[in-house]
């Protein structure tokens, strides 16, 4: 475990040298707060969930997932959704 650990530390400097950012990923993700966002502000259109699903399929290929709170991203999908319809 004492070498898993150091092993880790070294590699997240290494990381950070070459000019990675590091990130936590979550252990939750956006979809599951967007069914029920969207039961709670009653809105009927299925399509709204569905295109705010969308976006957060497509956040989920760039670094928003991992900068923002699951719950933020959730509501801005579900904004964008709106806006879009």
């Amino acid at each position: 475990a004492e070498w898993k650990e150091a092993l880790f530390n070294i590699e997240n400097v290494i990381l950070q040298t070459l000019g990675f950012t590091l990130y936590w990923i979550p252990d939750s993700h956006p979809h599951k707060f967007i069914l029920y966002f969207v039961r709670v502000l009653e809105i009927d259109d299925k399509k709204v969930a569905q295109k705010a699903w969308d976006y957060c399929n497509d956040s989920c290929r760039i670094d928003l997932c991992v900068r923002y709170e699951p719950e933020i991203m959730a509501c801005a999908a579900i904004l964008m959704a709106c806006s879009s319809n």
